[in-house]
């Protein structure tokens, strides 16, 4: 790797498009002048945003991102995404309001549209499990190398744009910046991404607007009993990546009796390995 940057990373030539037409295209409801208005971003952390930006507020454990949006105006944001709670907490920022049901449900497939992810993407391979997701997305990134393929890699440790290395500070970043990281490996040229996928990734709805073309599941142990009630609980949420929504097909490891079922459950057609 040749060079190393800051965890938050977008394209460097984004295209800008209407928040009209993002109103269109999914039907919302909306607040303010919406006409002239043109997003370049998505981010819902009122630190990092650029201008141009769609802020996006969320309800959090302790507050509600929506609060913040007077700070976001004043870094640049240009509308404020957020539910009808938020739109009353951001509605002294001067900026234009669009209002969903869930703003966290919303945010993977309107970023996938401002970053224009969908249009032509490259190959997406998505790792789930316990135990080996970064092995198995190191091993499918070099192999993909060897193919003579430029590869992006989104791992714990870090993300990778074909030569170039970024801290991470999420196994999964939020929807919002792995669509912009999509972005930006579209303009490197990057024709097959390797991504781990944890469970909390899954049920924080931060894999919303990609369609891997493979998805793979290695194990299932009780490493995170903190997130997880119990392990059928867990099992569900890693289960989430075997739909037809998120995955065309996948590839499920039998070396435990969790793969089994994994088989069992998906909705897509799977392919099974063994040591």
């Amino acid at each position: 790797m040749t060079a190393r940057i800051p965890p938050v990373l977008r394209p460097e030539h984004p295209l800008a498009r209407p928040l009209v037409g993002l109103v269109s295209e999914f039907g919302l409801d909306s607040v303010g002048q919406l006409d002239g208005v043109e997003i370049t971003g998505v981010t819902v952390r009122s630190t990092e945003v650029e201008a141009g930006d769609l802020y996006v507020g969320i309800q959090g454990q302790n507050s509600h991102g929506a609060q913040y949006s007077k700070q976001a105006a004043e870094s640049g944001a240009v509308a404020v995404l957020t539910d009808q709670a938020g739109a009353e907490l951001a509605a002294d920022s001067g900026l234009p309001l669009v209002i969903v049901e869930s703003p966290r449900r919303a945010l993977g497939d309107v970023s996938a549209w401002v970053y224009r992810t969908n249009e032509h993407p490259p190959l997406m391979l998505g790792i789930t499990g316990t135990n080996g997701k970064t092995s198995t997305a190191y091993i499918l990134e070099a192999i993909l190398k060897q193919l003579g393929l430029v590869t992006g890699l989104s791992s714990t440790a870090e993300r990778h744009i074909g030569e170039v290395s970024v801290v991470s500070r999420l196994t999964t970043p939020e929807a919002s910046e792995m669509h912009a990281l999509l972005a930006r490996m579209r303009e490197s040229e990057v024709r097959a991404v390797a991504v781990e996928v944890s469970a909390q990734a899954l049920t924080s709805n931060r894999v919303d607007g990609l369609l891997f073309d493979v998805v793979a599941f290695t194990n299932l142990s009780h490493d995170h009993p903190d997130d997880h009630a119990d392990m059928d609980q867990y099992f569900e949420a890693k289960l989430a990546l075997f739909v037809p929504e998120r995955g065309k097909r996948g590839v499920v490891s039998l070396d435990t009796a969790w793969g089994e079922k994994v088989v069992d459950r998906s909705h897509i057609p799977v392919t099974t390995i063994s040591s």
